[in-house]
């Protein structure tokens, strides 16, 4: 994993992103089957609405919004892979954090961002799958929990990101001489 970190390789995660968003957007319309009951996905939800850990909505997701058969092949395996284009983002651009100890710490959110994210992922494919409920408070934590690190990460990276291209700018600019 370590030789796929690289500034090199901002600008190809960059559009990597956007292309998920993109697809994404195209995805939800074919999974999502009520749009009454469910007008987004599940952590999309909470950022549109500020409900946080919003067990109501998993429920009303499982029972009317969501066709589990089409989510399970379209959303849930690009939902898998994407967690690993933006990790590689977002710790790509601490590269130009020069302060060793506070990359470390921000490494930190950034991996358990993905795990919480990975965590959201199968916690709710489980919860489709299942009779009961039970589980929504689990989905929910994670849900929560992958959202917040996400913003956070999101944050800290476009931070780091213009850091880096100030700093590019700063050895692209030649010097008038004296």
């Amino acid at each position: 994993m370590k030789k796929f970190i690289a500034t090199r390789y901002i600008l190809l995660y960059l559009l990597i992103f956007f292309a998920f968003k993109f697809a994404f957007d195209f995805i939800n319309p074919y999974y999502l089957q009520d749009r009454c009951a469910t007008p987004y996905p599940i952590d999309v939800r909470t950022v549109e609405t500020n409900k946080w850990a919003d067990t109501e909505y998993l429920v009303q997701a499982k029972h009317a919004g969501y066709n589990h058969q089409r989510y399970y092949f379209s959303f849930f395996p690009a939902d898998l892979v994407f967690p690993l284009f933006y990790t590689a983002l977002f710790l790509s651009s601490l590269l130009y954090c020069r302060v060793h100890k506070l990359r470390n710490i921000l490494t930190l959110f950034v991996v358990a961002g993905l795990l919480a994210d990975w965590s959201e992922d199968v916690s709710f494919a489980i919860f489709l799958g299942t009779a009961g409920d039970g589980i929504s408070p689990v989905v929910a934590f994670f849900t929560t929990v992958k959202t917040v690190l996400f913003i956070l990460n999101i944050m800290v990276s476009i931070f780091f990101l213009t850091k880096g291209f100030i700093n590019w700018l700063a050895d692209a600019i030649p010097c008038p001489e004296p």
